[in-house]
């Protein structure tokens, strides 16, 4: 018997949700695991500033983030980015826009924020079964 994935969410019973507290180690883990070297978001603040700042930034990153989650408000800034074009090697024709690919360069508070929300995210759907075990992309 084939179960459909939204079936199954819309008969989970719903109850309303709080949200724990961002804490230091989660803010932490998500600097540590920025790459160093990715290019910078519209901000041009690197990853690599980030971490040489962390002591100083992880108190203010979890009251901002708190708050923002509190308020249920994402603040635009945090959602800017650019976009730019990069050539797919191997390309003859470098004039028809399927030669490029958009990567869209977010801003790095932004990144943070998202990190943390994607493993909160991730370790709810897999505590509670939320994703059929035929599913293993991206799991660990």
């Amino acid at each position: 018997m084939r179960i459909d994935i939204f079936e199954y969410c819309i008969t989970l019973p719903l109850k309303p949700y709080t949200c724990i507290p961002i804490v230091e180690h989660e803010v932490r883990e998500a600097l540590r695991m920025a790459p160093p070297d990715k290019a910078p978001g519209e901000d041009g603040m690197s990853n690599r500033i980030l971490k040489a700042a962390a002591k100083e930034l992880i108190p203010i990153y979890m009251v901002l983030f708190n708050k923002s989650i509190q308020l249920k408000y994402c603040p635009t800034r945090f959602k800017k980015s650019i976009t730019v074009a990069l050539r797919k090697p191997g390309k003859d024709d470098y004039s028809q826009p399927k030669s490029y690919r958009p990567v869209a360069l977010m801003n790095t508070i932004g990144k943070v924020l998202d990190t943390i929300l994607a493993r909160r995210v991730q370790y709810y759907a897999e505590r509670y079964h939320m994703l059929p075990s035929i599913y293993t992309g991206g799991r660990k």
